[in-house]
């Protein structure tokens, strides 16, 4: 999960994990090596509500629920489920819809840095995830938001 093909979450045009360092981000990008981006746009696509909330231990609802009430409290309906989209993506690529591309990063000082860009590139090593895979799914944001609600709910009850 890093970067954004669109505005930011931190800065107009930074998302945070690229905020962060973007001068490490920008090696990365540079290095060649393959890799898969999550990205802020497709992650906001992914989120859930009140009503969404699975049958869980006191603990991890607990958990869930502070976090959903983040987005409650700034008059949003749900709350996006950033991390858990990028680990299913690891986990069931298949779910994700890709295309290679360039990833470039500004570390030029001012109003853009941190920024990420996405140029497609049939040889590019970096492959975007752009979208949900096409299935048998009515509403495949809502499934994969069920699925990371799943994963969450499970890691967090055998932890406690």
């Amino acid at each position: 999960m890093g970067g954004s093909d669109g505005p930011g979450n931190h800065t107009p045009a930074a998302e945070f994990n690229a905020l962060a360092d973007p001068d490490a981000a920008a090696m990365v990008a540079d290095a060649g090596l393959p890799l898969e981006v999550i990205e802020l746009m497709l992650c906001r696509k992914v989120s859930f509500g009140p009503g969404d909330l699975p049958p869980t231990d006191p603990l991890t609802a607990d958990l869930l629920g502070g976090y959903l009430d983040i987005a409650l409290s700034r008059g949003r309906a749900g709350m996006a489920i950033y991390d858990p989209v990028a680990a299913l993506a690891a986990l069931r690529p298949e779910l994700f819809a890709f295309r290679p591309c360039r990833m470039a990063v500004v570390t030029d000082p001012g109003e853009s840095w941190g920024a990420t860009r996405f140029e497609p590139d049939p040889r590019g090593s970096v492959r975007l995830a752009t979208g949900f895979a096409s299935g048998p799914a009515q509403d495949p944001a809502r499934e994969i938001a069920g699925l990371c609600l799943q994963a969450v709910s499970g890691a967090l009850a055998h932890a406690s």
